[in-house]
């Protein structure tokens, strides 16, 4: 059954479009994709890298869209390869964006999450998993 393509997935092809043709060894130079599992590309790991900091989802709904999207991936294994991303998108970043002299330079602008996890039948929070990228 051919699945039909949703306005999210038209943008974000459009967006890998816009990338440099090196975003791919690039992340594999940073080690941010180590080797294919469940996440077979480095696009789809820019997937969810956008799916968490673009469109603002928690660990939770990253984790749901992508398994809706792809292939079952928890919570946990989203937050430690958002955790080995930084390094990788710091460098896209320059790529893309050459440093160039603004007030703003000097800067920092750290990205905090904290998201709840809640087992099955509990009747409180169970585990907290935080993510801070600078």
């Amino acid at each position: 059954m051919l699945r039909a393509s949703q306005p999210v997935d038209l943008a974000f092809e459009a967006f890998l479009k816009e990338l440099p043709p090196e975003y791919a060894t690039m992340a594999r130079e940073f080690k941010a994709f180590v080797r294919p599992r469940k996440l077979k590309t480095p696009a789809q790991l820019l997937q969810v890298v956008m799916l968490y900091c673009g469109l603002d989802q928690a660990l939770r709904t990253t984790a749901g869209s992508f398994t809706r999207l792809e292939e079952r991936l928890a919570e946990t294994a989203i937050h430690q390869r958002l955790r080995a991303c930084g390094p990788w998108l710091k460098a896209l970043l320059h790529t893309m964006f050459p440093a160039t002299q603004t007030p703003l330079t000097g800067w920092r602008l750290p990205i905090v999450d904290g998201s709840s996890r809640q087992g099955s039948g509990a009747q409180g929070t169970d585990d907290r998993v935080h993510l801070a990228l600078d």
